[in-house]
Parts: structure tokens; C-alpha cells; sequence
């Protein structure tokens, strides 16, 4: 390699080798010897913008070698490309040593990852929404070594779309948040782990409405919370750890308020509150 030279390296896809074309990760080793100067080489998925990190680092020693292991993208063609930053030419030697296969199976909607795993204290619960449909359907680990039992949680005639995720709860159940695609509201089930069965839904699903987008966290005292921000850019928060049939309450945050930005919807919390599958509940 020559001290500033940039090459694309073709590390999956290529005759004779067993990595596929569309793995999602390459484990490499990568190896300089005998640099003329000191420097440092930059590696990343070619077709893509330059990381602005190095990769590995050396010294300007003629007898020098240095080697460090990666785990890599390929880019277009299968090709990573490694640009040097050096001060003397040197020696390269790259080794490809495993691979990691693309998921297959997984859904998405509009661009948006679809599938998400939560860890209840009973066992794990999947969920995903089907990208032909588009709606969400859930199924629990039976813990026996068979595949989990899917089944359709969201209403008929009902379409959803990302963001999408679940949150763990207190007494092995979760909560299951998605967006439904015709008016953006956020809809959310508390559920219970079922391993191995369908989960009952009737009597236990309970609706929540946002015009934003809401995001889900375990605080460090296990209990799962959502957050979202309403159209004067005040923050809000839910205990999602409440069982149906009582009906949790957004509150806002003592966080300041940011400037509303232009065309944002009216107030998501107020249009929660006349939401007419709303009537008798209370919400703030």
C-alpha cells in the first residue's frame, strides 16, 4: 500500500467463497508490517461515507507488525474499502474468518424495523408487524424447543405501521405499542406472556392516543414507561405498568418547553382526550 492509497476489497460474494453476498458482517483480521511511516487505515463499507475513526493504528518502523480484528459491513458488491493515512508506504495482509448471516423473516414498514423481543419475567415474547397486512401479531417462547405460536392482536380493518416496540411489565407482561397508519395515533395492549398459545387479548387490550411518535423504556426500578411530545414541544410520560382495566394517564414532564416546528400537528394530548374511544376515561 502506498501511503495515502484508498482500495475496495471484496470480502463476501465472491468465487469460491463461503461468505454470501448478503451477509451482514464480516469478522477480519488485518495486518501491517514493514511501514516506511508512521499512520493509520481507515476501513468501511464501500459505496458509504469514510469513518472518521481508524481502524488500526502503527508506527514508523521498517520491521514493525501490527494486527487487529474487526468485525466489518460490506458494501456494494460485497466490498469494503480500506483507505491508508500514512507517511511512508507499508504492507497489508487482510484475512476474512467468519461471517454473520442477514436476518430472514423480518418485517417492515415504511423503511421502519418492525420486529422487536422483550424479556418478561416469565420468558421471551415476540412481536412483529406483517408487512402484507400490516398488522401486528405477537407469540410467546414455549421454552420446549418448538417455534412460537403468532397471532393477530390488532383489531380487523385496522392497519399499522412503524415505529414498533415492546416493553416488559411487572408479572410477566408486556406491552406491545405500534402506530396506526391511517391517522398516526399510537395505539398500545398490555398483554401476558403465553407461551405456546395465542395471548388473550379480550378484556386485557387498552388503547392509547398520540399524534407524535412514542418511545418505550424500562426505568431502573423494572417499571416500563412511554414518552412522547405533543405539538407545543412539551414532553409527556405514561406508566405503562398499570393492568386494564384501569386506564393510565399521560403527565407531563417538568422538562421547558421547545419552539412547536412548522406544520406539527395540534396537540396530540388534547386530541386524545376527545378521541371518542376515549369517552368515560380520564387523560391527561
Amino acid at each position: 500500500m502506498t501511503a495515502t492509497k484508498k482500495i475496495d476489497i471484496q470480502i463476501a460474494g465472491y468465487a469460491g467463497s463461503s461468505i454470501p453476498a448478503n451477509a451482514a458482517g464480516v469478522f477480519v483480521n488485518l495486518e501491517i508490517f514493514a511501514p516506511k511511516g508512521g499512520g493509520s487505515i481507515r476501513i468501511y463499507p464501500t459505496g458509504q461515507a469514510a469513518n472518521t475513526a481508524s481502524y488500526i493504528n502503527f508506527t514508523s518502523d521498517g520491521t514493525y507488525d501490527r494486527s487487529s480484528g474487526a468485525i466489518v459491513v460490506p458494501g456494494e458488491g460485497g466490498k469494503i474499502t480500506v483507505e491508508g493515512a500514512a507517511n511512508g508506504d507499508f504492507w497489508m495482509s487482510l484475512q476474512t474468518l467468519a461471517y454473520f448471516a442477514a436476518p430472514s423473516g423480518y418485517a417492515s414498514a415504511g423503511g421502519t424495523p418492525a420486529f422487536s423481543v422483550v424479556h418478561t419475567s416469565l420468558g421471551d415474547c415476540y412481536g412483529y408487524l406483517d408487512p402484507a397486512a400490516s398488522n401486528v401479531r405477537v407469540g410467546c417462547d414455549p421454552q420446549d424447543g418448538t417455534e412460537p405460536i403468532y397471532a393477530v392482536i390488532s383489531p380487523a380493518g385496522h392497519t399499522f405501521r412503524g415505529p414498533f416496540s415492546m416493553v416488559a411489565r411487572p408479572g410477566g407482561r408486556y406491552v406491545v405499542v405500534a402506530t396506526h397508519a391511517p391517522d398516526g395515533e399510537v395505539w398500545t395492549w398490555d398483554l401476558p406472556y403465553s407461551p405456546g398459545a395465542p395471548p388473550v387479548t379480550t378484556a386485557v387490550r387498552t388503547f392509547r392516543y398520540s399524534r407524535t411518535p412514542v418511545a418505550t423504556a424500562t426505568l431502573p426500578t423494572g417499571a416500563p414507561v412511554g414518552f412522547t411530545a405533543d405539538g407545543q414541544g412539551r414532553f409527556w410520560a405514561i406508566d405503562l405498568s398499570i393492568a386494564a382495566p384501569e386506564q393510565p394517564r399521560w403527565k407531563p414532564l417538568d422538562i421547558p418547553a421547545l419552539a412547536p416546528a412548522a406544520g406539527n400537528e395540534a396537540d396530540g394530548v388534547e386530541h386524545a382526550r376527545r378521541h371518542p374511544a376515549l369517552r368515560g376515561h380520564e387523560h391527561r
